[in-house]
């Protein structure tokens, strides 16, 4: 299924909205500073729809959007936070729309500098000075998001963990958490670099939240928004009754943005996939999990579900704002300059070429196949078309090369990716925790794998090369046809390009959407199985990593 965002398909739209977005807003008024030094200690800057203050006591700064707000505590060390704030002040107030705060604060008898700038919208930039190592993110957050755009987001709920004081996430330059009460996305993001997150959450309460976003920021600066209005995200549980049937949820789209949410597809695997509201309900066909209802819609901004055999009833749904709007993830990161960032993880590759660098002729695949089969050949006029007719035959067998090369891409991935994982393990001999998950990953490995490889056999033959060689030698026997008026031969040209057609854009749809659900599978499981061991965030995001990059030179689905 295509999840990329519009946005990230057309990159030229990621760098206008970046432009934009470093433009001063026309109609905005400049943002208020009140400076209560001689008292309290707090300073306040006011940008009308957000307020950012500056406490002295205790050391924070307290970012609010509408009714939602986050406190944001600085910290040096491994995580020390600070006993006091030393100094702050506004500098380079000269700007419009923006405003900048410098902070000095104390910690265990030394001091600790930090800049907080924001601008019209309320994005908070931080960057950190001598001796300060990250951030405190505090607020009362129901779910964590790990972005993902090529993979599935990957959510984080609190009460799947009871008995870990410190969940550990890797570190793919954004970050969002869903605020208890549906009004609220505290959205995040940096430029490559080493940093850590991990969330920790709240001890005691009812109900099991994280508190606390904690980010160590390998010193580079960051950015931080909050996302608000009124029921902007919610959580939908999805009772057997829902089974085959139109529900409308108790719950309107608060704003015109594209949202999404993630369900169980009963296809390769019951991982949960990622589905974008559409715009009325429909029947879509995928490549190994066939013809389904689209399970998700919008008519108007009333959004409904349907469930089913393929996509059934069980757990919870998030929906929250992905894209096409100013309060959704995408929005946020347009405002930042990690958008250029996002959007080159996330680029689609090339396709590769075919050996002979044939031009495409058209009428491959499906309907075109069976336009030539059933005029050209049926007719016996393959003769007189003989020169396009071996263009149309080195296309073909080029058209082969160009899937299998993803399919060759795809088994080089686990291979290599199965090296790197056993180079691993044998530096982590003395951490069984690290061996564990390493070892896990292995397994995830070898399912791939046989998965793909399962795919790959036809007409005797399971190697992507194997196929190529195969094609080429259907290609030179259409060609030798050619020399040939006779209709009696058309048979034999129908297997031939048939041969190709299932060699080439059939292995495009089922290898290609199984090695897609397999992989994407494991990158989800990458990202959950290191919630307890802070080294293995490290291996996860180089998986991931190589899963995405793959990803990007298959088809889209």
């Amino acid at each position: 299924m295509r999840i990329t965002m519009k946005s990230i398909r057309v990159k030229g739209i990621f760098l206008g909205l970046l432009a934009l977005a470093c433009m001063p807003l026309p109609g905005r008024a400049d943002i208020a500073i009140r400076d209560n030094g001689a008292g309290a200690g707090d300073l306040t800057l006011d940008g009308g729809d957000w307020t950012a203050v500056m406490h002295k006591q205790p050391a924070e700064l307290v970012l609010t959007s509408s009714s939602e707000a986050v406190r944001i505590i600085p910290f040096t060390g491994a995580g020390v936070e600070p006993e006091g704030m030393v100094s702050c002040e506004t500098v380079n107030t000269a700007t419009t729309g923006q405003a900048e705060v410098h902070a000095t604060f104390s910690a265990q008898g030394k001091n600790f500098e930090a800049w907080f700038h924001l601008t019209g919208k309320g994005t908070l930039r931080i960057t950190p000075g001598e001796g300060m190592s990250g951030v405190y993110i505090r607020g009362r957050i129901a779910v964590g998001i790990l972005p993902g755009i090529r993979l599935e987001d990957v959510l984080y709920a609190p009460d799947k963990y009871p008995n870990l004081d410190e969940i550990h996430v890797p570190d793919e330059d954004w970050f969002a958490g869903l605020l208890e009460g549906n009004g609220g996305i505290v959205a995040c993001a940096w430029p490559a670099g080493a940093q850590t997150v991990s969330l920790l959450p709240e001890s005691g309460g009812a109900t099991r939240l994280f508190g606390t976003l904690k980010i160590a920021l390998d010193g580079k600066e960051m950015y931080l928004e909050i996302l608000a209005g009124p029921r902007i995200w919610w959580k939908e549980t999805l009772p057997p009754a829902y089974l085959e049937k139109n529900v409308e949820l108790d719950w309107k789209r608060p704003c015109p943005a594209t949202y999404k949410t993630q369900l169980p597809l009963r296809a390769e695997t019951t991982t949960k996939r990622t589905f974008l509201f559409q715009k009325k309900p429909n029947e879509q066909y995928r490549p190994e999990v066939g013809a389904c209802a689209w399970p998700v819609w919008f008519e108007g901004e009333r959004a409904f579900i349907r469930l089913g055999k393929k996509i059934p009833p069980g757990g919870e749904a998030i929906l929250y704002p992905m894209d096409n709007g100013d309060k959704t993830l995408m929005g946020f990161i347009s405002r930042t300059p990690m958008a250029d960032l996002i959007a080159k993880q996330n680029e689609r590759a090339e396709l590769p070429r075919g050996p002979r660098n044939a031009a495409n002729v058209g009428f491959v695949a499906c309907g075109g196949t069976k336009v030539m089969r059933e005029t050209i050949f049926k007719l016996g006029l393959q003769k007189r078309e003989k020169e396009f007719l071996s263009e149309y035959a080195d296309f073909l067998a080029d058209y082969v090369a160009i899937v299998q090369q993803r399919n060759v891409a795809a088994f080089r991935f686990v291979d290599e990716t199965r090296g790197q994982l056993e180079a691993w393990a044998k530096e982590q001999n003395n951490d069984p925790t690290a061996g564990a998950y390493i070892a896990k990953m292995l397994e995830q490995a070898d399912v791939l794998e046989e998965g793909l490889r399962i795919k790959m056999e036809l007409y005797g033959d399971d190697t992507p090369e194997q196929h190529m060689v195969h094609a080429d030698r259907a290609a030179q026997r259409l060609k030798e046809l050619l020399d040939t008026g006779d209709p009696e031969v058309y048979p034999e040209c129908e297997e031939l390009i048939d041969t190709c057609n299932v060699l080439a854009w059939g292995h495009a749809e089922v290898a290609g959407m199984r090695f897609s659900m397999l992989a994407r599978e494991w990158a989800q499981q990458a990202a959950l199985e290191c919630v307890a061991i802070p080294k293995a965030t490290e291996y996860a995001q180089t998986i991931r990593a190589a899963i995405r990059t793959t990803l990007n030179g298959s088809p889209p689905w």
